[in-house]
């Protein structure tokens, strides 16, 4: 699940918890052009997370776990996507 945190305007931390063991998970979205090598994440205390300085507005992104894109399960919001899935949408204000 993404976090808004007011006190770093519009820094955005991204965070996944693996429900199995897990070597990698890595972010991908619009705003690095849905790179498939994503953005890696830092696992720390059982739990995968990473920081990002987004624009303001909506943001669509997945979570690449172990090579495998998935939405994220805490997101608020998703939308559907042009390849028959579903993206999670973070906003920041």
């Amino acid at each position: 699940m993404a976090q808004n945190n007011k006190n770093s305007n519009k820094a955005i931390t991204f965070y996944y918890k693996p429900e199995q063991d897990v070597k990698t998970v890595c972010l991908s979205g619009d705003f690095n052009e849905w790179d498939p090598n994503g953005i890696r994440m830092v696992r720390r205390n059982g739990l995968f997370c990473r920081r990002l300085s987004l624009p303001q507005g909506d943001h669509q992104y997945k979570f690449i776990v172990d090579g495998h894109w998935q939405a994220d399960p805490e997101a608020p919001k998703q939308v559907p996507n042009e390849l028959g899935s579903m993206n999670s949408v973070i906003t920041t204000l």
